[in-house]
């Protein structure tokens, strides 16, 4: 499980944080799901198939990152830089507590709108790590 390393890795892009317009505590990055009222942009992300037990060494995560905007516009510019961020990183690149994540890549994305008719960009990412001692 690396949702917490991915967050922590995110949450601390000053980049990132500028766009999203996070201040303090509040980074604008969510699991699941985000409040009702809660500010935009922001990102909402999901993990799908935590895998990878047993006698594996590598394990293999999905997460999809959705990102709501005022405008179209904005998402872009944030989903764009999750992309730079999350896309082909290097071996070790991404801080693992307890590990490596060796492989990160773009695997399938979308645009749609959400209840409340506003842009939302989803980026779907695969993470093969390994967690030492697992």
């Amino acid at each position: 499980m690396i949702e917490k390393d991915i967050y922590g890795y995110l949450s601390s892009d000053a980049e990132l944080a500028a766009l999203l317009g996070a201040k303090g505590s509040d980074r604008h990055i969510y699991p699941v799901y985000a409040k009702t009222g809660s500010p935009l942009p922001r990102i909402v992300y999901s993990v799908e198939g935590a895998g990878g037990r047993g006698a594996e060494h590598v394990q293999e995560t999905v997460m999809t990152f959705q990102t709501t905007a005022e405008t179209y516009g904005r998402a872009s510019e944030v989903a764009d830089k999750l992309y730079r961020l999350l896309n082909n990183a290097e071996p070790g690149s991404i801080p693992c507590s307890g590990g490596r994540i060796y492989y990160s890549r773009l695997i399938g994305g979308e645009d749609f709108s959400d209840e409340l008719r506003r842009p939302v960009k989803a980026l779907s990412f695969v993470f093969k790590y390994r967690k030492y001692g697992d």
